[in-house]
């Protein structure tokens, strides 16, 4: 018979980092490993797309936030920490200037969509933006130093899935320009 999938250990309302046991539920860190976990779940709606580039690029990019999450739940920064983000956010920004420099200028905001692909991608580009704000938020809040560079890296990731969602509209159906109703 196999493990089951259940523990009943939360049943209570608690759960546990690395390094921690029995936290409350509703503690600042869990929203930061919860909201991780939705973009990586994002994320994976993109492996309904028929592009197998793309589908490769989102797996390394779940993977990265599955270390992410691992190296967060420790709670506290070490040089692999530092480490991982700096390679991470290098990567990320050769990535994002390698894509944009294929992309058409941008003059105006535009709105979020068009393929389904660049629709899953701004959809996960907004769950990465909040995860910027529960980490900075968690990050403060806690009096948590050291953690500059995971900071920089869901800053750059959430630019890399907007510069991203532009290429695949631009390959399917062009952006759709913002213009003020006033």
């Amino acid at each position: 018979m196999s493990a089951k999938i259940y523990t009943k250990k939360g049943d209570k309302g608690a759960s546990s980092t690395i390094k921690r046991v029995g936290i409350p539920k509703y503690e600042a860190v869990f929203e930061v490993l919860g909201t991780i976990d939705e973009l990586n779940a994002t994320l994976g709606l993109l492996h309904q797309s028929k592009k197998i580039k793309l589908k490769k690029e989102i797996t390394a990019l779940q993977r990265d936030l599955f270390e992410f999450g691992a190296l967060f739940a420790k709670e506290t920064p070490g040089n692999d920490v530092v480490h991982f983000f700096v390679k991470k956010t290098e990567g990320l920004e050769h990535k994002i200037d390698v894509i944009d420099d294929k992309n058409i200028r941008l003059t105006n905001f535009i709105l979020p969509g068009r393929t389904k692909e660049a629709g899953y991608l701004h959809l996960a580009r907004t769950v990465c933006r909040r995860l910027e704000r529960v980490l900075t938020l968690y990050l403060d809040k806690a009096g948590k130093k050291g953690f500059d560079e995971a900071l920089a890296y869901t800053n750059r990731l959430s630019d890399y899935l907007f510069v991203l969602a532009r290429f695949h509209n631009k390959r399917g159906k062009a952006d759709v320009k913002w213009i003020s109703v006033k």
